[in-house]
């Protein structure tokens, strides 16, 4: 059945998905909409003279990952489709640090061997700088349920039910780029979430027909989760006494943290609008997405703790506007039931996401009569 966003198969067939994506950062969108380094400057004012800095920490900062995913999908009817996916990453990150002293070379921190001095000395841990998965880490699985309402000629209407389990693995706490500490991402979000979606197809009339169009929404409500905190050690107190003594202290003392907070990921909403060319053995299309995370709640014992994580800037709402290019081909014709698709994604606008300078993939669809 024709529709890229809409068209489902026979009764009793099963659909077997498989697609292959690469993507590599060094920059993101700020919250202004302008490029910045991935992850933000530290710079932190001297206490004592107006303009002036006790130190600044530069970052420079790349990344690069695979991701893949497989999903399965059963006809229960023409118009109904029941799947399932679950999705994989290998992410490579690396931080490149540049420290400069300010007023902090009084009190002996030149380097930025002396400023991980400090850190551990006021109970931080240093910072892990580069980060390698060792093998594919499973990202959260998705349950759905598809119904095609209504299909005429010239027009095709779809549903969306859809339920997505937190099977994905996340950061260790202690090298987690969110808290400042480290290289490592997330592969899911921790939480459950239920979500729904529409989406159109739509083609011209013959001689015409070839051209069509497609549009469609999805909207996701993450529920919260839990998080384990990062471990921090107690300062030395001598060290916390003389920077108190200097204006006040750096770093907040988290010692006291234990167990586990709150993160409520919240809602989540992406949509399409794309035109395409389908002449039955092959097809081009181009899409304009956007796509929006709401900025995460955390429920912390201690307030400084979320102002820490806001600081960062890797829990904050987002946004992404990019062009995706496809072409593919089906190769029923020649006795294959299989579906091979190229694409790549051109970069438009953002905030507070990457720029996916290099984003490309390759996607596989197999059609199985039962």
């Amino acid at each position: 059945m024709w529709g890229r966003t809409t068209g489902l198969v026979p009764a009793g067939a099963l659909i077997v998905d498989f697609d292959l994506r690469y993507g590599a950062a060094h920059r993101k969108y700020d919250a202004d909409s302008e490029l910045a380094p991935l992850l933000e400057s530290l710079i932190v004012p001297d206490p004592l003279t107006s303009g002036g800095e006790f130190l600044r920490l530069e970052f420079d900062t790349e990344g690069q990952g695979a991701f893949y995913g497989v999903g399965l999908g059963y006809a229960i009817s023409d118009s109904l489709l029941a799947w399932t996916r679950l999705s994989f990453q290998q992410l490579r990150i690396k931080i490149d640090p540049t420290f400069t002293a300010g007023s902090s070379a009084l009190l002996g921190v030149r380097t930025l061997d002396d400023y991980w001095r400090l850190c551990q000395g006021l109970g931080w841990p240093r910072m892990t700088l580069d980060y390698r998965s060792r093998n594919w880490e499973p990202g959260d699985m998705q349950l759905g349920l598809d119904w095609n309402w209504l299909r005429s000629d010239y027009l095709s209407f779809a549903g969306r039910l859809e339920l997505t389990a937190p099977t994905g693995r996340l950061a260790d706490p202690d090298e987690a780029l969110a808290y400042g500490l480290g290289a490592q991402l997330d592969a899911g979000n921790g939480s459950w979430a239920p979500g729904a979606g529409l989406a159109m197809d739509w083609r011209l009339s013959d001689p015409l027909r070839f051209i069509g169009g497609a549009l469609a929404v999805d909207y996701s409500y993450y529920l919260p989760g839990a998080r384990r905190y990062p471990s921090f050690s107690a300062p030395d107190p001598t060290l916390a006494a003389a920077l108190e003594q200097y204006g006040g202290g750096l770093f907040a003392d988290f010692s006291d943290l234990d167990g586990e907070y709150t993160l409520t990921p919240g809602h989540a909403l992406s949509y399409l609008v794309g035109l395409d060319c389908d002449l039955g053995w092959a097809w081009l299309a181009a899409d304009y997405r956007f796509d929006w995370r709401d900025a995460p709640q955390i429920d912390s014992e201690r307030e400084q703790f979320a102002q820490l994580t806001e600081m960062i800037g890797v829990y904050a709402e987002q946004t992404r506007e990019y062009l995706q290019l496809s072409v593919g081909t089906r190769l029923a014709r020649l006795g294959v039931p299989l579906e091979i698709t190229l694409f790549g994604e051109v970069p438009l606008n953002g905030r507070n996401a990457p720029r996916l300078d290099q984003a490309y993939g390759i996607a596989l669809r197999l059609l199985l009569p039962l």
